[in-house]
């Protein structure tokens, strides 16, 4: 059965030629279509749109006049309610819509444009219908921004609306983004920049479906609204297969596009009506039949490496120095080039690794690029796997060596011989002591007699030493 990737708008309560719409998108097998309803009383003809179409996704959209500005305070006299319609009242009122197989539409172009505090009221209105919603299991296509909604800076998306992206990656199975892609320029710009935010932000990046399509004023004085003012149904159809076959195509081939409606079928803006031009109809029919507008989704590759082993054919191995978006702590190394893979280790910012620019492994669906890597810790290899590097600065750095490590010699003790024991030389034996026995022993008297008699010795000889014998000579 052929698939188109085009489908259209309808609003249901002022359209002509309903079942030739029903026979036209059958046979060319819409993936989405829009129905619009004025009231949600009249929402029984959007339920019958999808059963009129089954193989297509039908978003359903209940038509407010201020469904942009739902977030904001009314203007109304004597009106003092913070905001038009809360997100609990529109879940209450619509909610059955984004069931039983239906998307529902959030939301309609509310301008991104206006004054921060004003986008702020936006955005947070969003979020807090995105965590009421989804946990109830409601389906839905939410913002629907306008044409070059939100302002692109630097390649990214004003970051006003970061914080709408991150709830939105956490909640990818049943929130959607809606955007308008009008041409004739910067179609793709959006889109792009959507992609290189989700990046830097390190977020899976929503589905899209492109709830208005066709070409439109570039303003600046630009008159020509819609493609009847620029050419024939029929070269609108080809500009519109050119569209999808050229800068939408990468989009299409990731599965992240899944449809663009072309606005639209109904008798309420001339310039754009495709409902009462048959021959955009009879291209559309032909070229959708013959398969045409149908792109073929290129699945993620699947893994064809063994956890815990290196790839074969490593190329590359250069060495960068790491740093991680402020809004990340840290990145995980996995066994597999695959987030949902066992984590083996983790990258934080400052960290040294090894990179391998061969194999590359690209994850389209999550806008994600997985390299091999290894981490380097003390100039030696540390865990190592695949690291998706999609928003990480890596700034290049010499190969790191392991540090030098002096050790200190250890000198073995030198071993001192031990001194032989000498034999002991016995003592010999002393002799016996010598009593030596005077002969003769003097008796005190006679000791007393010779001592006097020494005296008298002495005491001449004085006195002679004394007296001058020398002799005199006479004259």
């Amino acid at each position: 059965m052929p698939r188109s990737v085009i489908g259209s708008g309808v609003a249901l309560d002022h359209t002509t030629n309903y079942a030739t719409l029903i026979d036209i998108h059958r046979a060319v097998g819409a993936t989405t279509m829009l129905g619009m309803v004025d009231n949600g009383k009249d929402a029984g003809k959007i339920r019958q749109l999808q059963r009129d179409l089954p193989q297509s996704k039908v978003i359903a959209r209940v038509w407010h006049e201020h469904e942009g500005g739902y977030a904001q305070p009314p203007t109304g006299a004597g009106d003092t309610r913070a905001m038009i319609a809360t997100p609990a009242a529109i879940l209450s009122d619509q909610g059955h819509l984004g069931q039983d197989g239906m998307w529902l539409h959030v939301m309609n172009e509310p301008s991104l444009h206006m004054k921060p505090f004003e986008v702020q009221r936006t955005i947070d209105w969003l979020i807090d219908f995105i965590e009421e919603a989804a946990p109830r299991g409601v389906d839905c296509v939410v913002g629907n921004f306008a044409d070059e909604h939100p302002a692109v800076i630097g390649g990214l998306w004003d970051p006003i609306t970061w914080p709408l992206l991150r709830v939105m990656g956490e909640h990818t199975d049943r929130i959607r983004l809606g955007l308008h892609f009008y041409g004739p320029d910067k179609i793709a710009n959006v889109i792009t920049a959507l992609n290189e935010t989700c990046k830097e932000l390190g977020v899976k990046a929503p589905h899209v479906v492109g709830t208005e399509f066709g070409l439109d004023s570039t303003g600046q004085g630009d008159s020509k609204n819609g493609y009847h003012t620029r050419m024939s149904g029929a070269q609108f159809m080809v500009w519109s297969y050119e569209q999808v076959h050229g800068v939408l195509l990468p989009f299409f081939q990731s599965g992240q596009l899944i449809g663009v409606d072309t606005f639209q079928w109904n008798l309420l803006w001339a310039q754009f009506n495709i409902g009462k031009d048959p021959v955009y109809q009879e291209t559309f029919k032909d070229m959708g039949s013959r398969g045409e507008l149908d792109v073929t989704v290129i699945p993620p590759k699947s893994p064809t490496y063994k956890p815990g082993v290196r790839p074969e054919g490593l190329k590359g191995g250069f060495y960068y120095k790491v740093s991680l978006p402020t809004s990340s702590r840290l990145r995980n190394i996995r066994e597999l080039p695959d987030d949902t893979s066992a984590d083996v280790g983790d990258v934080v910012s400052g960290d040294i690794v090894c990179l391998y620019d061969i194999p590359l492994e690209r994850n389209m669906l999550k806008n994600q690029r997985w390299q091999y890597c290894i981490t380097i810790v003390n100039g030696k290899e540390g865990a190592e796997g695949w690291m998706w590097t999609d928003g990480i600065k890596l700034t290049p750095v010499a190969k790191p060596v392991p540090p030098v490590v002096v050790e200190t010699p250890v000198i073995e003790p030198v071993p001192v011989p031990e001194k032989p024991v000498e034999p002991e030389i016995p003592t010999p034996p002393s002799p016996p002591p010598v009593t030596l026995k005077m002969a003769y022993v003097m008796s005190s008297e006679e000791r007393l007699t010779l001592i006097k008699a020494f005296t008298a010795a002495l005491e001449t000889l004085l006195a002679m030493q004394e007296t001058d014998v020398t002799p005199r000579v006479t004259a």
